[in-house]
């Protein structure tokens, strides 16, 4: 190899060990919260695609929750990747075909205050957010990473 094409391939090999490294670390831990009143006590990431994703997995389960995304886009893609194997733009795309066929709504966008407030008053709810930022009335019932 010749100099020139020596550094360019230490470059691009550089820069590749990097972005994946990035990627790597990029994930951070993330809960699943519902009311502490709720009798749900746990989920399963298969119960949880079926919440959020409206979609049947065959747990034979049927949940009347409140699903809750997170506004917050690193939070949001670490959730459906650990959950449903999907990237958030994968997400964005089923949900397009499913609001233009008519077959659903993804659910509303919080932040993790307004997320509280709703957990508070709405007990069926349910939503993801950093461990860190669980509210006192709410109940962690799936822990992801």
């Amino acid at each position: 190899m010749h100099n020139g094409a020596r550094r360019i391939f230490h470059f691009w090999a550089g820069l590749m060990s990097f972005l994946i490294g990035i990627n790597i670390a990029h994930a951070a831990p993330f809960v699943v919260i519902v009311s502490k009143q709720s009798s749900i006590n746990e989920l399963s990431a298969d119960e949880l695609v079926e919440i959020f994703m409206d979609r049947s997995m065959g747990t034979g389960k049927s949940y009347q929750l409140y699903p809750i995304d997170s506004k917050e886009a690193d939070l949001k893609a670490d959730f459906y990747r650990a959950t449903a194997k999907l990237s958030l733009n994968s997400v964005h795309a089923y949900w397009s075909k499913r609001v233009f066929s008519g077959r659903g709504r993804p659910p509303l966008s919080m932040s993790e205050v307004e997320i509280a407030d709703m957990l508070k008053t709405r007990l069926e709810s349910i939503a993801y957010v950093k461990p860190e930022n669980v509210p006192a009335y709410g109940k962690i019932v799936f822990k992801g990473e």
